[in-house]
Order: C-alpha cells, then structure tokens, then sequence
C-alpha cells in the first residue's frame, strides 16, 4: 500500500476536475478523501495497492 497527501493549487482551467479526478480514482479501486481548502487549494488524501 502506498499512501499519499497532495496539495493541488494553481487555478484549474478544467471544467469537472474534481469530479473526473473521483471518476478515476473510482475507476482505479483507488481509496480517496478530497476536500477543498479555505484557500482554494485542492487537498487530497489517497491510498492504493500496487497491481501485480
């Protein structure tokens, strides 16, 4: 297992990008928290198994 904390800031020029980040992190079998910062900054909280 690998276990990760993004920070993701910057403006987003995509319209969807949470949602198509969440669709592939479903897509994935990706375990996620997502959460949008005071800031405006993107925190994201993930972890997954490696495929072998």
């Amino acid at each position: 297992m690998e276990h990760l904390n993004i920070v993701i800031s910057g403006k987003i020029h995509i319209i969807w990008f949470r949602q198509s980040t969440l669709d592939k992190a479903i897509e994935f079998g990706i375990k996620r928290y997502i959460m949008n910062l005071p800031n405006g900054n993107v925190y994201i909280e993930t972890e997954a198994g490696y495929a072998g």
